[in-house]
């Protein structure tokens, strides 16, 4: 164990997991995986030093998602709970997700999509991804959407879609607007119009 820099125990600790976690996020940034060994290179610890403060990969690859799943979903929420009627939820849904997945806020979801995860790993991120997808299903059941279901598939899809364009280079606005006129023709009209 390296010595000590920090008053106490404690924020010594805390400060190893931060820079254990900054170094996992660097490597799956710049290389789209990461192994222990890697990451105990990175902070000048050795691979036993790690797993003091850690277990697997798994765990450093879900803490990087666990540090920008929550301001992915706020902005989502946030851009859902300002809309005034169901249809523009959904369409403000769409709109916050591409918004969200641009610039250096997306490369942590590119990194994470590619990295070599155990299934429960990927289980438990994709179960965290669920709940911004469910804020989809809520604006569709205030539509009364027929095919609830598959709508919310053709949504997510299409959503899928504008996301690889934006990985691709695509620029925000084109994406954006394309994405949303196409959603947009899928909805049936809000039920008090």
């Amino acid at each position: 164990m390296p010595r000590i820099a920090a008053t106490t125990v404690r924020e010594h600790r805390a400060a190893m997991e931060a820079a254990l976690l900054d170094a996992a996020e660097e490597l799956l940034l710049e290389t789209g995986t990461l192994t222990i060994a890697q990451v105990a290179e990175r902070v000048g610890l050795s691979r036993n030093g790690v797993y003091k403060y850690v277990h697997s990969n798994d765990d450093l690859i879900e803490a990087v998602a666990a540090q920008h799943l929550p301001r992915w979903s706020a902005a989502v929420t946030e851009a859902m709970e300002a809309a005034d009627s169901p249809r523009a939820q959904v369409l403000g849904y769409v709109r916050a997700n591409l918004a969200e997945a641009v610039g250096e806020r997306h490369s942590w979801r590119v990194a994470l999509s590619s990295a070599s995860l155990s299934e429960p790993a990927r289980a438990r991120i994709a179960a965290e991804h669920a709940q911004v997808g469910a804020l989809l299903r809520a604006a569709l059941a205030g539509l009364e959407a027929p095919d609830a279901d598959l709508m919310h598939r053709a949504i997510q899809g299409l959503l899928s879609a504008g996301l690889g364009a934006l990985d691709a280079g695509e620029p925000l606005e084109r994406v954006s607007e394309f994405t949303t006129a196409a959603v947009d023709r899928l909805l049936p009209p809000d039920p008090a119009a």
